[in-house]
């Protein structure tokens, strides 16, 4: 719908809000309400819908995707939620709530049932730096499995494995922040959301590499040990180029990608350490498919 501005005094324009709109949404001469500015667009913010909304979802006998259907209910962006569940569910209801789901807080819980609410926002952030400090993590936990593999430190990667938590924190705020708009600096929301995506997926990766080594602590080969570092290598150059993007930086990690391909490759001819070889190809390719997202948000 087309409004028209309108200008009080010499310099204040104003513009009527649509009384269908304002009837529906309860504001009333007097209201205070919050204009903030996305994009090349004013948001009107009221009382009502900063409150958020809620849900309410019985999860009793699916045990399987219980902490799938948790994390998209986070990431979709509600404010408050009910679960129903079994004495099977209950444990990962909990544990997704309060180790995963940042600013919200059990408010009742019982055998059968379970409520929560957001209680705290983050602080606006600029979402580069949350980003950023994403891939951060992401490459520590990455580097740090590495080198307890290269030590044959098997037994210290659970503390590899748990790192994965904290991914799946950040990543899945970042994609809530996204759907909700809480962080600043959102230009291009698709390929952003892409990007939290892979991130989650390669501190996946880390963890199903540290998981296989727990169980199967055999020494790893020193050129595999290589592709390994070489791979770690070009996640840090992928976060080098969402921090500040150049085509000489693009030109050399394609490059890289290529040298990796081949020693990859060369690999596989070889035969071993198969179940090692499969993860790290798959995590190769999560780290490559970064770069159409980080060309796309930095123009």
């Amino acid at each position: 719908m087309k409004r028209k501005v309108t200008l009080h005094g010499p310099a204040t324009l104003s513009v009527s809000l649509p009384t269908a709109w304002a009837k529906k949404h309860g504001v009333q001469k007097g209201d205070e309400i919050d204009v903030e500015e996305f994009r090349n667009c004013l948001k009107i913010i009221t009382t009502k819908e900063k409150e958020g909304n809620f849900i309410s979802i019985d999860l009793t006998g699916y045990l399987d995707i219980t902490h799938r259907m948790l994390s998209s209910i986070y990431k979709s962006g509600f404010d408050s939620l009910e679960v129903i569940y079994s004495a099977e569910e209950k444990k990962i209801v909990v544990d997704t709530i309060n180790e995963e789901w940042i600013g919200f807080e059990i408010m009742e819980q019982s055998d059968k049932r379970i409520s929560a609410q957001k209680v705290t926002e983050m602080s606006k952030e600029d979402v580069k730096a949350f980003v950023l400090r994403t891939f951060h993590f992401v490459h520590d936990m990455g580097n740090d499995c590495l080198q307890l593999i290269k030590d044959e430190k098997f037994d210290d990667l659970p503390s590899v494995v748990e790192k994965d938590t904290q991914v799946n924190k950040l990543t899945n705020f970042c994609r809530r922040a996204i759907n909700k708009e809480i962080l600043t600096g959102i230009t291009k929301p698709g390929p952003l959301y892409f990007i939290a995506e892979e991130l989650e997926k390669i501190g996946d990766a880390y963890k199903h590499i540290s998981q296989d080594k727990m169980e199967n602590k055999e020494k790893v080969g020193k050129s595999l040990l290589e592709v390994f570092s070489l791979i770690n290598t070009l996640l840090h150059d992928a976060q080098s180029m969402y921090s500040a993007f150049s085509l000489d930086k693009m030109k050399e990690f394609k490059e890289k990608q290529l040298s990796i391909q081949d020693a990859l490759d060369k690999e596989i001819s070889k035969k071993s350490d198969v179940k090692l070889l499969i993860e790290l190809n798959m995590l190769f390719e999560l780290v490559f498919d970064l770069n159409g997202a980080i060309i796309s948000i930095s123009h």
